[in-house]
């Protein structure tokens, strides 16, 4: 049991730090879109703080992402689903990427060990 509580708070904890990467992406890329006019009340979400953070374009975004927070906190169940099927992603993406490069790089050269620093 112990083993399944860690798994699953390393779950949220990663959940967590990729969520806080995706937001930080997608409002810079709202903010770009408001910058280039292509969004609806481009002049307000464009406008910086002093410190030329985009306030208001990342608050549109944390407008945009609450409803689908919302469903997954709403339910157990979808929260359960939601950490299996990133487990099991995250399982099958790492034997993926492992697998092809093995697989795509069967010569590699054998490097020294100071190959970095000479």
């Amino acid at each position: 049991m112990r083993g399944a509580i860690a798994i699953c708070s390393l779950l949220i904890l990663t959940m967590v730090v990729q969520l806080l990467a995706q937001m930080q992406a997608t409002s810079r890329f709202v903010f770009s879109l408001a910058r280039d006019n292509a969004m609806p009340f481009s002049e307000q979400i464009r406008r910086t703080n002093a410190a030329k953070v985009p306030v208001i374009a990342n608050w549109v975004t944390v407008g945009l992402c609450a409803p689908f927070c919302l469903l997954v906190i709403a339910n157990s169940r979808t929260l359960h689903a939601v950490l299996i099927v990133t487990a099991g992603m995250l399982t099958f993406l790492g034997y993926v990427s492992i697998g092809a490069f093995l697989r795509l790089t069967p010569d590699r050269p054998n490097l020294p060990v100071s190959a970095l620093g000479s």
